[in-house]
C-alpha cells in the first residue's frame, strides 16, 4: 500500500511538473511570437 500510494504521488508530481513546464513554454513560444 505504501509503496504503491509513493508512486502515484511521484506520478502526480510528475504529471503537475509536466503540465507545469508545458504551459510555461507555450507562453514563452507565445512571447517569442509576439515579438
Amino acid at each position: 500500500m505504501n509503496s504503491s500510494g509513493l508512486q502515484f504521488t511521484s506520478m502526480t508530481e510528475l504529471l503537475a511538473t509536466c503540465s507545469l513546464t508545458e504551459q510555461q513554454t507555450r507562453q514563452f513560444e507565445q512571447k517569442s511570437l509576439d515579438v
